[in-house]
């Protein structure tokens, strides 16, 4: 897959976009925390948008990169789970949240490929100051895609009646629908993460865990970058 397509409508009416940023506010944002931003995410800011709001079902939220009214930041928001022993594992550059539950996104800088992108972790609340961590996606377009798809989904469904959310069986199979759409937007967009539920505070894992999560996935990542760049080779050219 191409880290630099993504495979929904921008203009949606409940996604909010800022100016993207330019090529020195991200060399001096990469200064301040020590690293160099992944190709994907870095496409994204100079091409698309330094900040952006998606208020759709649970919601997402895209810091900006500095400080702004009414908004955390990336270089705020890293520097706190940094400095003030938030949480054990310290690779971290936090760059969104859920809107609703406050579960952050984080890069985990301590597994870069060979392409140079930084695997993304969901962060739970119940972490700060203990253990749980899901490694989500490889490249931030895969997270994009899959996030915002599944917003949309969520968000298009139709609401129950008070009758129909008290029925076990009604909500089972809301549930089971869920599931498999999460499970099939990860197979479509990053299978070289194995995702089996959407319920993500099932499969949190502590910081030792999640590093060889994440060396696991660079690993298999890079094969299959490697299979799509062999298939593509053998098909004739027109």
């Amino acid at each position: 897959m191409n880290d630099h397509v993504l495979d929904f409508d921008l203009g949606h009416p409940r996604m909010r976009l800022w100016p993207a940023v330019d090529e020195s506010t991200v060399l001096q944002i990469e200064k301040q925390l020590g690293l160099r931003l992944p190709p994907s995410y870095r496409w994204w800011l100079r091409q698309v948008a330094g900040r952006a709001n998606f208020d759709i079902g649970n919601c997402l939220w895209l810091y900006p990169l500095e400080p702004e009214a009414g908004s955390a930041s990336v270089i705020t928001a890293t520097r706190m789970m940094r400095e003030w022993d938030l949480c054990d594992l310290k690779e971290l550059v936090v760059f969104g949240a859920a809107g609703v539950d406050g579960e952050l996104w984080a890069f985990y800088s301590g597994a870069r490929d060979l392409h140079g992108e930084l695997p993304i972790l969901w962060i739970t609340p119940g972490s700060m100051g203990g253990a749980p961590y899901v490694l989500c996606n490889t490249t931030f377009a895969r997270f994009l895609n899959i996030q915002v798809q599944y917003l949309l989904r969520s968000d298009e469904e139709p609401l129950l009646t008070l009758e129909e959310a008290s029925d076990p069986a009604r909500v089972a199979i809301g549930e089971e629908n869920d599931r498999n759409a999460w499970i099939e937007l990860y197979r479509r967009y990053d299978p070289a993460i194995a995702m089996t539920t959407n319920r993500l505070y099932d499969i949190a894992v502590t910081a030792p865990e999640l590093r060889r999560d994440a060396a696991r996935a660079a690993c298999a990542t890079m094969e299959q970058r490697q299979a799509e760049h062999e298939g593509n080779s053998r098909e004739p050219k027109k």
